[in-house]
């Protein structure tokens, strides 16, 4: 121990370019999409629709007829960790599965008219969530934030594509 007129040297400061580990985009995105998807969930609770099968029915709508495997890429999820919500999908009907004529091994899942129907009922719950995030923030801001995200995402693809 130091003699008492002596100091203790102060802890060392962090580096000033050192961002606050909350404030990174990652961490930011990760917080803001979980508040968006709870908000999304509090919407549909009464719909039967799990979160996971919304998102099926999102590119469903967009473009129907994917196979399992494509689904479970564009959701960056397993394709066994999809097939249990398409599973449910078609128990309720909203989805029917279809061997591919091309290539038997594929499995294409198409929307039927009651998963079709869903889009009109669904659709505008994510307006109103997008509309509540987006409350009080300029519509230039709004623009400029997903052009910015675009272009992360473009350098992430990039970054992933050079990894392979």
């Amino acid at each position: 121990m130091p003699p008492s007129n002596q100091r203790l040297p102060a802890p060392a400061k962090p580096a000033a370019d050192k961002r606050n580990r909350r404030q990174t985009v990652a961490s930011l995105l990760r917080d803001t999409h979980r508040l968006y998807a709870k908000a999304l969930q509090t919407l549909i609770d009464d719909t039967d629709i799990s979160p996971n099968q919304w998102l099926l029915l999102r590119i469903l709508w967009d473009e129907d007829g994917l196979t399992q495997k494509e689904l479970s890429r564009r959701l960056g999820s397993f394709e066994s960790a999809v097939v249990s919500s398409i599973d449910n999908l078609e128990a309720h009907r909203f989805v029917v599965r279809v061997r591919n004529k091309d290539d038997r091994r594929k499995v294409n899942v198409n929307l039927t008219r009651a998963g079709k129907a869903l889009e009109a009922k669904l659709l505008p719950f994510t307006k109103q969530v997008n509309a509540a995030a987006e409350r009080g923030v300029p519509e230039a801001q709004v623009r400029a934030m997903c052009e910015t995200l675009e272009r992360l995402r473009a350098n992430l693809e990039d970054f992933l594509a050079s990894r392979r």
